[in-house]
């Protein structure tokens, strides 16, 4: 089934997602209280994207993060 959302918007719901697990629900797991917490790390990310140029210079240059490896399937 095709999702009829636009990809920004799922793009943005998927980031949103990933916050709010990363920061409320993954310190209640581990009995910490719930608020911002620290990402100490990250084991692996997989996105598809539209262009891959465009979305390397973005995750690279905006929110500093290095790209480790390329895979087109």
């Amino acid at each position: 089934m095709k999702s009829s959302w636009h990809p920004k918007m799922r793009f943005l719901w998927t980031i949103l997602g990933l916050w709010l697990t990363l920061s409320l629900v993954l310190p209640v797991a581990w009995g910490q209280q719930p608020g911002i917490a620290p990402v100490v790390a990250v084991d692996v990310v997989g996105m598809t994207v539209a262009d891959m140029d465009r979305s390397v210079e973005f995750y690279s240059k905006v929110l500093s993060f290095e790209k480790v490896s390329d895979v087109e399937v």
